[in-house]
């Protein structure tokens, strides 16, 4: 569409007038101008009056381009001045960011990545403990003193130095995801805080004589409790991931087990055991008997256990259910939670395992299963890489729990050491000695 533009008596500024629109008791106009700039003509749009523009504005606009164009400082087009108007804007929102943004930035990131509960729990943290004090400074004004008296709050209103650490660790998180992407600068200021370590050992595992008393009550009392928790000790599994293990993930004739709903969102094999393998199959003839009633008597005698595949029917069906042939995972609020089986803490309590222990420390719980097939692997001279494979961990951080297991592989590797430096004596000579 052809506009007549109409001369100022200025040069190099002129306009157009809108067909309908009026500002005040005139037409509106659109004000534009034009310059020279290294021997070319540049014209440029400058903006409507209803939004601003004047003629005086105009000419002053001009005059300033003009003279960037001769002297070459500052911006010569009008162009680059709003994108250095837009770019000095963006470095004060930069400045400005809340911590409550680079959070909910952070944890809506993570949606991908994470569980629903895992992020249910940062969400909480966040909320309760962070986000009060914290929600509406800019990140780039909180301290590492902001941090520490975020800690002591917390242990104040008598939680534990682990809900402490948890607090201080989503701060460094979100925080970090921030730096990554240029939404934030400078140092995070967990680094120079003074942090309260939690202990992260426990001073008590399952021994031998307890995991069996405890496997053979509940072989006794109630078989589906008894295949979950042989499994938890054969593997180190996550009472989670075990109440969400399908048929498909059980890999028979490969004796492995594929863990998919992992706590870091990475799924996992773990080698079975000939003891896992043979429960493996005994459920299987079990169920092919259609007899089972969660008796273990039930189990038809003349079944062996020969069955070395899975039924393809059984696809993406829970592996582990309870008495009442349900998942051990269930749904609240929209969110998966798991809980200790009934008939486990009932057999701790008949086993008076955890009679005389009252703290957490002391106390045996089904995660207990996982620390020890952990202190196990290790106290056995297993490598820590294979070990952090075979329980998930993330980082081999995780160590620092197990620290009490560790002088029993260093002396084995040292005993190794000395049969391996006594044959090489004997075997090859050695020079200037």
């Amino acid at each position: 569409m052809a506009f007549k533009w109409i001369k100022t008596n200025i040069k190099g500024i002129r306009y157009r007038e809108h067909d309908t629109r009026k500002h005040g008791v005139k037409k509106d106009r659109y004000y534009t101008i034009r310059y020279q700039k290294s021997g070319q003509r540049v014209e440029e749009g400058l903006g409507w009056a209803s939004e601003g523009w004047t003629l005086d504005k105009a000419v002053a606009t001009l005059a300033k381009l003009r003279e960037a164009a001769t002297t070459g400082e500052g911006e010569t087009r009008l162009q680059e001045k709003r994108k250095a108007a837009e770019a000095k804007k963006a470095q004060e929102e930069k400045k400005n960011i809340t911590f409550a943004t680079i959070l909910a930035g952070y944890l809506e990131a993570g949606t991908e990545m994470k569980n629903t509960r895992v992020l249910a729990v940062q969400k909480g943290y966040g909320d309760k403990w962070l986000l009060p004090d914290l929600g509406p400074l800019p990140i780039r004004q909180v301290t590492a003193g902001h941090l520490e008296q975020i800690q002591k709050q917390i242990l104040a209103a008598g939680r534990s130095k682990q809900t402490a650490a948890h607090a201080i660790d989503l701060f460094r998180a979100a925080w970090n995801w921030a730096y990554k992407r240029e939404l934030i600068e400078g140092r995070n200021p967990v680094t120079q805080m003074e942090r309260i370590r939690p202990d992260g050992s426990r001073e008590r595992f399952f021994s031998a004589a307890e995991l069996q008393s405890l496997l053979e009550w509940l072989h006794r009392k109630d078989i589906h409790t008894y295949h979950i928790t042989l499994c938890a000790a054969h593997t180190g599994a996550r009472l989670g991931e075990l109440a969400r293990l399908t048929w498909d993930r059980v890999n028979l004739p490969d004796r492995q087990i594929n863990f998919i709903h992992t706590k870091s969102g990475v799924p996992r094999s773990v080698p079975m055991t000939p003891e896992l393998h043979d429960m493996f199959c005994g459920m299987l003839n079990v169920m092919s008997a259609g007899k089972f009633s969660g008796n273990p008597s039930d189990k038809p005698s003349n079944m062996p256990f020969s069955t070395n595949t899975t039924p393809p029917e059984l696809a993406g069906k829970n592996v582990f259910l309870t008495k009442t042939q349900k998942p051990f995972v269930k749904e609240i609020d929209g969110r998966l939670r798991t809980d200790t089986p009934t008939a486990f803490r009932s057999a701790l309590s008949a086993l008076k395992l955890n009679e005389g222990h009252a703290t957490a420390k002391t106390k045996l719980t089904f995660h207990c299963l996982r620390h020890t097939a952990a202190t196990l692997l290790l106290s056995n001279g297993i490598d820590p890489v294979t070990v952090q494979s075979i329980m998930g961990w993330s980082t081999l951080k995780m160590l620092e729990r197990y620290s009490h297991a560790i002088p029993a592989t260093k002396r084995k590797a040292m005993e190794a050491l000395a049969v391996a430096l006594a044959g090489r004596d004997n075997d090859i000579e050695v020079p200037y000695r």
